[in-house]
């Protein structure tokens, strides 16, 4: 283990996962045949599916291209990335722009130049929330990623046209990652139950317990995971206490139905579930944000309608705090519905 290499990490510079670690985290995808979605992005012989896929030998082809991973939260930036390390056998770098600086990024480029020069190993420089890197910083990758010293991947949840400086974009390939779609989050919660890495079968979903999860997820693989985590955490700590046992001795699944998942994450998260909304025609009158008052509570719209959030049917409001109400105990309140209109109104001119 040399400077560069992390404490509790693989061979390869990625890190250990052990039983402590989130269920998001160990359940990572292992291979390109685990992932869920980006479909688009691994088709044969696309530029991300060389990047992960190892070299064959005696086969000669291109030096891979650096690339710019942009997605919102939980569609697989990180995932793909270490597969790019574990799969492909290069070495894996990873640096954080919330705490590395330009002193970090040259050493890890230094070293990098050096096992090239000796050796031939190539090695994956990725870097998480690379908008946060000043334009000093992202100068610093220029020339590296120019000579392919190292092969960066770059993720970010901003728009690199605005958060990226242009002659690394020029540097590199824009590779746009989508939201996960309702069946693959299905697919990883699914998977997450029953696998030895995450519940192992401890706990069972129900449809309507599944297909909430998955609708408080919004595409998000790891908010699903995350959310059931703590809800299965929470149903085994309360059946503890009277575990059932079948009829050779092996523990009973807990079962948690589409209500006890409410109740529970309503619990864990601190009672704070954010409403779901779909995207309608037209922006909701103050007569349509009413309609919330006969369910006997009215969303926090501001948050609902923020600017850039689209326009938002005030009767799709209305049907999901209807669908919500018996069960979440806690939705923020505003003393004037119609106000929250006007503030957004107003946010928006500003």
């Amino acid at each position: 283990m040399d400077l560069f290499d992390s404490v509790g990490s693989t061979a390869a510079g990625i890190p250990d996962v052990g039983t402590h670690s989130p269920l998001a985290v160990r359940m990572r995808p292992r291979s390109l045949e685990e992932v869920a979605g980006q479909s688009h992005l691994l088709e044969a012989g696309s530029p991300l599916r060389r990047l992960v896929e190892p070299p064959v030998a005696g086969v000669s082809r291109a030096a891979p291209s650096s690339v710019v991973l942009w997605g919102p939260p939980g569609t697989g930036k990180t995932t793909l990335a270490y597969l790019v390390a574990q799969v492909s056998g290069r070495r894996f770098v990873e640096l954080s722009a919330v705490t590395a600086g330009v002193k970090e990024v040259r050493a890890v480029i230094d070293d990098a130049r050096r096992r090239l020069a000796s050796d031939g190993s190539e090695t994956v420089l990725f870097i998480d929330e690379v908008h946060r890197f000043t334009k000093t910083q992202q100068d610093a990758l220029l020339p590296s990623v120019e000579n392919r010293w190292v092969t960066l991947v770059a993720a970010t949840t901003e728009n690199p046209s605005f958060s990226v400086n242009s002659p690394l974009l020029s540097r590199s390939l824009l590779l746009t990652l989508e939201p996960l779609s309702d069946d693959d989050v299905e697919l990883l919660v699914a998977r997450a139950v029953t696998d030895e890495r995450g519940l192992a079968g401890a706990v069972e979903l129900d449809e309507d317990a599944a297909a909430h999860l998955v609708r408080l997820a919004g595409g998000d693989a790891r908010k699903a995971l995350t959310i059931l985590e703590a809800a299965a955490g929470a149903a085994l700590d309360e059946a503890s206490q009277d575990a059932v046992v079948g009829e050779e001795g092996e523990a009973v699944p807990v079962r948690i139905d589409g209500l006890s998942l409410r109740v529970l994450v309503d619990v864990v998260m601190a009672e704070d579930i954010p409403c779901t909304v779909v995207a309608g025609h037209g922006m909701p009158r103050a007569d349509e944000l009413a309609i919330l008052d006969e369910h006997g509570a009215r969303a926090a719209c501001i948050d609902l309608i923020a600017p850039g959030a689209g326009p938002v049917d005030g009767h799709a409001i209305a049907e999901v705090v209807d669908r919500r109400a018996e069960d979440v105990h806690s939705l923020a309140v505003v003393d004037d519905a119609a106000g929250a209109a006007a503030d957004r109104d107003a946010r928006v001119a500003e």
